[in-house]
């Protein structure tokens, strides 16, 4: 009887905590005080823009452009920190924590394409921690198309679009 209270009772609170660390599907999340969110594209097979950008609560934004961008090296940028606010916010927002961490084979469930690129976001805040990874060849799951436009939204957010310019139609060096 002991036994089974603990394990019930363990059960309950990883359930209550979410698993790893981050917060169950039910519980209210608020913009921290203190977060960095950094969102990461990869190259594809053809002309799509490969870059990392990293903005925290401050609006510090760090730019390191890779290939197929206006800006490639590293660079910085600021933003208000209600501009930094309201990049966190669109994660609580667009569901962040209750995506699952990885969408890129078929043991995550995906129908996978190939030649597609990559984005990663990564949240650092205390006990919100995460990193999605999500392969944009990863096809036959309904949330994806939501998640795509989280990651748009990010981009807009933060003005990626200030390093990326315009989109390429010719291959990149």
């Amino acid at each position: 009887m002991r036994n089974t209270l603990f394990t019930m009772s363990a059960a309950l609170l990883l359930l209550r905590c979410g698993g790893e660390g981050t917060p169950a599907a039910n519980e209210s999340i608020a913009v921290p005080q203190a977060f960095e969110v950094t969102l990461s594209r990869s190259a594809c097979f053809g002309t799509c823009p490969s870059y990392v950008a990293s903005i925290n609560a401050s609006g510090d934004v760090q730019w390191q452009g890779k290939a197929c961008v206006d800006q490639t090296g590293a660079t910085t940028g600021q933003r208000t920190a209600a501009e930094a606010s309201a990049v966190f916010q669109a994660l609580i927002d667009g569901g962040f924590w209750t995506y699952q961490d990885r969408y890129v084979s078929a043991e995550d469930g995906c129908e996978v394409w190939t030649d597609a690129p990559t984005v990663e976001i990564t949240v650092r805040a205390t006990g919100l921690d995460k990193t999605l990874v999500h392969y944009h060849g990863c096809r036959g799951i309904s949330d994806l198309d939501a998640l795509a436009e989280l990651e748009d939204e990010l981009d807009r957010l933060i003005d990626t679009q200030a390093w990326k310019g315009a989109p390429r139609t010719i291959a990149c060096e």
